[in-house]
C-alpha cells in the first residue's frame, strides 16, 4: 500500500476491521507472555474424565471453566496461567491428564504519536515489534529521532534507541507491543548535530552520532542496503562537493554537522521532489506524463499545489508545457501553495533544492 494525503481515514479503517497479521518472529515466550481479554485457550482433559473445550478470556480478564467457575488470568504470564489452571483442575479431577494451551492470541490497541506519518490508534498483536508498527503506519517523518523512542505505559516511560536494533540487531531495542503502550517519537533537537540525505529512500535531516563516518551513518541508516542498484555518493559540505570514489573513503570520511549526503541509486529514474507524499525516484518509462509521476509519488500534500509543478533538465527550470515528453534524469518538482509559501518563509526548501541540483549537476543521477 502506498501512502497518500487522503489514506489515513481508509487506512485506520481498514486497519480496525482488519488487524494486520505479520508472522511470528520467534515462539512465545510463557515467562513473558502476558494474558490479557480475547486470548483463547483450548483445555483438553481426558482419563477418567473427557473434556474438550475453548475457553476465551473475557473482557473483564477471567475465563469460565467448566465445572469450577470465573478464574481471572489477565495479568498472569502465560506460565503461571497455565499452572493456575493446572492447579484448579487438579482439584476437581482425580486420575486424569490435561493441557491447557494458548491456541489465539488477542489483537491490541496501541498508540503512535509524534513525528510520523500517520498518528494515531493502530490494532496490532502481542506478538508484533515496534518496526512492524512503524512499517504499517508509514513510518517516520524526516525529522522523526529514531535514536531517542518513548514508550509509555501508564507513569512508566522507557527510552529506546531503534538504531541499535538495525545496525547491532540488539531486540530490546525493538520491544513487542503490550496494550495501551503510547509509542512517541520526537523531532530532533535543535541542538542535535544532523546531516541531510537524500537518496531513492530516503530524504530528509537524520540525527548524527559523534565521531560517525560516512559508512556506519549509511549502514545504520540503510540507505545503501535498501537501495537497488546504488552508483555513486557524495557529500555536500559548506559549498564543496566531495565525490566518494572507493570504499576505503566511506570508512575514512567523518561527517559533520550539517553535511548534505546524496546516494544516486537508479541511473535511468525520473526524481519527484518537494510537496508529494512520496518523494524519490522512479523507473523511467517511455511516455509516461507528469501526472502519472506525481500519482506514483502518492500526489501533492495538503502545502503541495498541483499547479506549481515545474521540471529540471539539465541547467535548464521547464514549465510543464515546455517540458513536453519526460527523459531520463527528469526531476519533477512539486512548488508549496501560495499560503504555506507566506508561512513557511524561513523554511529549508531552498537549501534542498540547491542540494538536489548539485547532485544533478555533478552527474549523480544519470543526467548527460
Amino acid at each position: 500500500m502506498k501512502f497518500g494525503a487522503d489514506t489515513l481515514p481508509t487506512l485506520q479503517a481498514e486497519l480496525e476491521a482488519n488487524p494486520v497479521l505479520i508472522p511470528q518472529d520467534a515462539p512465545i515466550d510463557p515467562a513473558k507472555y502476558i494474558v490479557g481479554p480475547g486470548d483463547k485457550f483450548l483445555l483438553k482433559i481426558w482419563g477418567g474424565y473427557q473434556l474438550e473445550e475453548t475457553l476465551p478470556v473475557l473482557p473483564a480478564g477471567e475465563i469460565i471453566l467448566p465445572d469450577y467457575g470465573s478464574v481471572k488470568l489477565a495479568g498472569l504470564s502465560l506460565k503461571a496461567a497455565k499452572d493456575t489452571i493446572n492447579q484448579k483442575i487438579n482439584r476437581l479431577y482425580k486420575e486424569i491428564e490435561m493441557s491447557f494451551s494458548l491456541v489465539e492470541v488477542r489483537s491490541l490497541r496501541v498508540h503512535l504519536l509524534g513525528d510520523v506519518r500517520y498518528p494515531g490508534l493502530y490494532t496490532l498483536f502481542p506478538t508484533n515489534r515496534l518496526t512492524d508498527l512503524l512499517k504499517i503506519s508509514g513510518g517516520t517523518t524526516p525529522s522523526g529521532d529514531l535514536s531517542s523512542i518513548l514508550l509509555i505505559e501508564g507513569k512508566d516511560t522507557t527510552r529506546l534507541n531503534l538504531y541499535d536494533y538495525y545496525q547491532n540487531g540488539t531486540l530490546s531495542a525493538n520491544p513487542y507491543l503490550r496494550e495501551g503502550l503510547i509509542v512517541y517519537v520526537p523531532p530532533l533537537e535543535p541542538t542535535s548535530d544532523r546531516v541531510y540525505l537524500l537518496s531513492s529512500v530516503s530524504k530528509g535531516y537524520i540525527r548524527l552520532f559523534k565521531n560517525e563516518n560516512l559508512w556506519d551513518f549509511l549502514r545504520r541508516t540503510r540507505a545503501v542496503t535498501r537501495s537497488e542498484q546504488f552508483q555513486s555518493i557524495a557529500v555536500k559540505r559548506e559549498g564543496e562537493t566531495l565525490l566518494m570514489e572507493s570504499p576505503e573513503q566511506l570508512y575514512d570520511f567523518t561527517l559533520s554537522d550539517s553535511d548534505s549526503i546524496i546516494v544516486s541509486t537508479i541511473a535511468d529514474s525520473v526524481y519527484v521532489v518537494g510537496g508529494v507524499n512520496i518523494p524519490g525516484a522512479y523507473p523511467y518509462i517511455p511516455g509516461m506524463s507528469i501526472t502519472e509521476y506525481l500519482s506514483l509519488a502518492g500526489g501533492p500534500t495538503s502545502s503541495g499545489s498541483i499547479k506549481r509543478v515545474s521540471v529540471i533538465r539539465g541547467d535548464k527550470k521547464l514549465n510543464t508545457d515546455e517540458a513536453g515528453y519526460l527523459q531520463a534524469g527528469d526531476i519533477i518538482k512539486v512548488k508549496d501553495n501560495t499560503l504555506t509559501v507566506i508561512k513557511r518563509y524561513t523554511s529549508v526548501i531552498s537549501p534542498i533544492a540547491s542540494i538536489i541540483l548539485t547532485a544533478y549537476a555533478i552527474g549523480l543521477f544519470g543526467g548527460n
